[in-house]
């Protein structure tokens, strides 16, 4: 179209993209207020050798994805995300899934003391945590 002006990819990543991100936000917030959920990480390597971690919610079987970031203190990761949950989304987290690794190992170690949940599943073992 002659005299259109299309927006660079600053503005693309900036501000188009944040009021973006808010409005799917506002969407969860308004479907996750005050319910439960279950909490979902996992944790690899990538080729660089750099831990990666991934997390995700899930409230009345509606997968949703948190936060994708590298790290090696899981517990600290996974606390943060537990509070950015209940904070952002208005949900309290009632079970906490990993996997069996020895950094998922430490980490259940941690949350068992530290963050008040019911469950907390580990590669097929089911702790109950009150």
């Amino acid at each position: 179209m002659p005299g259109l002006v299309t927006p660079d990819h600053h503005t693309l990543t900036g501000s188009i993209l944040n009021k973006e991100a808010d409005k799917v936000i506002l969407g969860t917030q308004q479907q996750t207020e005050g319910k439960s959920a279950t909490y979902q990480h996992d944790g690899w390597k990538n080729v660089a050798k750099t831990s990666v971690i991934t997390s995700m919610m899930t409230v009345d079987s509606l997968p949703l994805l948190l936060h994708t970031q590298t790290g090696n203190e899981l517990f600290s990761l996974v606390k943060d995300d537990i509070v950015y949950t209940q904070g952002t989304y208005g949900v309290d987290t009632i079970a906490i899934t990993t996997d069996d690794d020895p950094d998922g190992k430490k980490c259940d170690a941690y949350m068992e003391q530290h963050i008040p949940i019911l469950l907390l599943l580990c590669a097929g073992l089911i702790k109950v945590v009150l």
